[in-house]
């Protein structure tokens, strides 16, 4: 059996695409929570942002804080 490698000059190739890979979870990295549905939450507290997709629900006294803390070494 034998391969055979036939070149032709002066022709030329396509350009490939870019290619580029993505995350779908990108947009989630930046929430401490990232939900889908419906949210309910019950009188407690969350440091940093918070992402719900359906109805948000607040029973009760519930603080957010939407800053976050940069631990520092």
């Amino acid at each position: 059996m034998a391969a055979v490698a036939i070149g032709i000059s002066g022709v030329e190739q396509p350009a490939l695409a870019d290619v580029t890979a993505l995350n779908p979870l990108d947009p989630a990295l930046n929430f401490n929570a990232f939900i889908e549905g419906d949210t309910v939450l019950a009188e407690h507290e969350m440091e940093g942002p918070l992402a719900t997709g359906g109805t948000l629900a607040i029973q009760g006294i519930y603080e957010i804080n939407t800053q976050r803390r940069l631990h520092r070494r």
